[in-house]
């Protein structure tokens, strides 16, 4: 029977899930996601930037229009 109590308080103590507990986060598990992330970051400045140039080189013809659209909208915002 003290046997019996003894191994029902061990029991109360453990954890439900010990290998949980055991587990940290370690400077090898942060690399990759921290990683992945910068590398997501730079693959979406290399596309913006490669737009940029892409809109540059086609020359001025090309932006008139926005610029038209953009004039159009500033002149009406002015007005009031």
């Amino acid at each position: 029977e003290r046997l019996n109590r003894n191994l029902n308080s061990i029991k109360r103590l453990r954890p439900l899930s010990p290998h949980l507990t055991s587990v940290k986060s370690r400077l090898t598990s942060t690399f990759p996601i921290s990683r992945r992330i910068i590398y997501s970051f730079l693959l979406l400045t290399t596309v913006v930037v490669f737009c940029y140039y892409l809109c540059l080189m086609i020359g001025f013809d090309f932006h008139l229009p926005f610029l038209k659209i953009e004039f159009l909208f500033l002149s009406t915002s002015a007005k009031r």
